[in-house]
């Protein structure tokens, strides 16, 4: 849910919304991000959730528009990032 908003969000300013719409692309596309980047899936995940977090904390400081619905994210999924980023979550940050 977290990684394919994201990947449907870039997928589609790409101009590439034929793409964003194939629910089998992308998991493949999240499952080699996650290779790629040598994180578990969930790992990439949690990440894709911290990023639209960090996302609608900006978007609401600067428009003051209502926050990017994240519900479809199953709940505990993610703790956050907490103290010291971890090199894990450095990687993930990068996705």
């Amino acid at each position: 849910p977290g990684c394919a908003l994201l990947l449907c969000q870039a997928l589609i300013s790409g101009g590439l919304g034929a793409l964003a719409q194939d629910s089998s692309f992308l998991a493949v596309t999240r499952d080699e991000m996650a290779a790629s980047s040598q994180l578990q899936v969930d790992e990439v995940e949690k990440a894709a959730v911290e990023l639209l977090k960090g996302r609608e904390t900006l978007q609401g400081t600067r428009t003051g528009s209502a926050p990017l619905d994240t519900s479809a994210v199953a709940p505990g999924r993610s703790p956050g990032l907490r103290g010291s980023p971890s090199q894990k979550n450095i990687a993930a940050t990068r996705l």
